[in-house]
């Protein structure tokens, strides 16, 4: 059995983590494996159980409502897994299984909350990884390379006391790079 395979691709919203995965998993494709995609089952933004970016492209994925039901889930050698910060902590050991079993895990997923923080489990498999991308979007603001994302009142630029773990996108949060976080 080959050794498994970690592939972390991580940033803000809107850094295009989606739509490298949907790359990624093209390129798998292309090369005759063909992966299963998950995402979480909180995520209804768009169609559940699809994996969207926001600008419309999409894949058919499996919804999961939790990290245990993920390696029940898994029959290919390959798995996608998006909005993975989801899933918690449970999925660092859901993860290390499948690389235990020899597959290829791509995962996308946040690597900071609303508020600046580090995003449970993502700097942790980062850390573990084989591969991270480690993405940014472009400030709302000013256009500059933006590290971070932050819940607005759509069209005003006001920032909003949100909870944690709100599921939105562009009508919620605006990315921002270091110098408008927080404005």
């Amino acid at each position: 059995m080959s050794p498994g395979h970690l592939h972390v691709i991580t940033g803000p919203m809107f850094a295009g983590k989606t739509a490298s995965l949907i790359a990624e998993i093209g390129r798998l494709r292309a090369g005759g494996t063909h992966p299963d995609i998950l995402t979480h089952a909180i995520d209804d933004r768009r169609r559940i159980g699809d994996i969207s970016t926001h600008d419309g492209d999409a894949l058919e994925a499996r919804a999961i409502a939790s990290a245990d039901d993920i390696v029940r889930a898994v029959t290919s050698d390959a798995v996608a897994i998006d909005e993975a910060q989801f899933f918690g902590q449970p999925l660092v050991p859901a993860v290390a299984q499948l690389l235990d079993t020899g597959r290829h895990v791509i995962i996308a997923g946040l690597c900071v909350t609303f508020d600046g923080r580090p995003f449970d489990p993502i700097p942790e498999l980062m850390a573990l990884a084989d591969r991270v991308d480690k993405l940014v979007a472009r400030c709302d603001i000013c256009g500059a390379p933006a590290p971070y994302h932050l819940p607005v009142r759509q069209g005003l630029g006001d920032p909003l006391a949100i909870e944690s773990g709100q599921v939105g996108g562009a009508e919620s949060y605006e990315a921002r790079c270091r110098l408008h976080f927080g404005v």
